[in-house]
This record gives C-alpha cells, structure tokens and sequence, in this order.
C-alpha cells in the first residue's frame, strides 16, 4: 500500500491512498467538540475518528470521540494498543526517510522531502489497518519536526540536502527495502515528483531572495537621497 498525504496548506492535509482521498488531517477547525489547538484525523466526509493531544513536548496521544487513547507517539515509537513499532529516521540527500519497525521487521517506510511538499506512507499490505495512525504520525513529524525544533509546518521550502551519518540510525536503514516490496515504476515516478518539486521550490526561493535584495537596494538609495536633500537642503 502507498499512501500519499497531500499537503493542501498549512495544517491542513488530504491522505489519499490510490489517488482517492480515505483520509483528512489538520487542525480541527471541522469539529466543534475539539479543541481548535487540536490535530485531528476524520474521515473524507469529515466523520471524527480521532485527535491528537500533546501532553509534553514531542510526545502525543490519539484519542478516539468517547476520549479514550488508542495511541501514544514519540520520537521513537508508535504504541497502538499496547503493540508498540519502532521508528527510526534516515536523511539520504533531499528526503527525510523514516523506517518503522514490528520488532526486527521493517513494515513501513514514510519519506518526507525536505520541501514543501508532499508525503509518502510505503506500507505492507498485510499491516493496512494502520494506515491512519501511521499517517497522521507522518503529519506530526512534518509540521512538528520531531526530530528538530517544534512549530507548524512552514509555508517556505527547505531546499537543502541532509545525510544522517549516526551508525546507530543506519543500521536499520535497509536501501533495498522499497525496491524489493514496491513497484519500481512506481518509485521511479514519485522520486521524479520530488525532484521536480524541489527544483521549483529552489527557483521560487531564488526569486524570492533576489527580490529582498532588490528591495533592500531600493531602500538604501531612498535612504541616500533623502540625506542628500537634507544635506543640500540646510
């Protein structure tokens, strides 16, 4: 199963599997009986299924509509009743990947690029009732960085280029595991999105340098004149 979470704006996410929407994430302006500080995850109809609660910093739970907790989330780990997966994340260039363990079995692996852009849930078949924990564990992770700093997912692309280098992260990095449990064609096409939108991302963010440039130039030869009029002014 390939699940992708289509960033609409900011906190707000549709979570499409085989390009149909199964899934909607953000912030719970669609529910009145929840918190508008509240994550939630509804149906496509806008049906609650269930909202995020932050009880400390970088650790969260899932609660169901009756308030009881069917998951926990940290850095490390997904506790969906009491069967507890490990995560482990992996920078490779210009995406984030995060691989999701049952015990010593890989199951899952989210790929976040590092743009504004969209993310990519790859999980076994035989674990699909997951796929709504997991992907609105993949929202958490991209609007709050938990593995960096806390704070929404922001509205200017990071363009750069990440490796992870700690050998304890990569032993569970397996590189053949996408190729040997997905289709290839399939990878090929989303590894070309990504790399398409992070060209554009980088040309917008030149623009939009250039422009600051332009208009800071433009502010210190308004400055210049104005002193200059002052001066011959006296």
């Amino acid at each position: 199963m390939i699940i992708e979470i289509e960033h609409i704006k900011n906190n707000s996410f549709n979570i499409k599997i085989n390009n149909e929407i199964k899934y909607k994430a953000g912030k719970s302006w669609l529910n009145e009986d929840v918190s508008s500080l509240n994550y939630i995850i509804t149906t496509k109809d806008d049906k609650l299924l269930y909202y995020v609660e932050k009880p400390k910093i970088n650790h969260f739970t899932l609660k169901d509509t009756n308030n009881n907790i069917t998951s926990k989330i940290d850095k490390e780990t997904i506790d969906i009743a009491n069967n507890l997966y490990n995560c482990y994340e992996k920078a490779t260039g210009v995406v984030n990947n995060i691989c999701i363990y049952d015990v010593e079995k890989q199951i899952a692996q989210v790929i976040i690029p590092l743009t504004n852009s969209n993310i990519y849930v790859f999980l076994l078949d035989e674990y699909q009732n997951l796929d709504s924990v997991i992907s609105l564990y993949s929202i958490l992770c991209y609007c709050f960085s938990l593995w960096d700093t806390i704070g929404d997912a922001s509205s200017y692309p990071d363009v750069g280029v990440r490796y992870t280098y700690d050998k304890n992260t990569n032993k569970y990095y397996d590189k053949n595991w996408l190729l040997n449990n997905f289709d290839n064609n399939q990878l090929e096409n989303i590894y070309n999105k990504i790399n398409n939108n992070r060209k554009m991302a980088k040309k917008a963010y030149s623009q939009n340098a250039k422009k600051i440039l332009l208009f800071v130039a433009l502010g210190w030869v308004l400055v210049l004149i104005i002193a200059i009029i002052v001066y011959f002014s006296k």
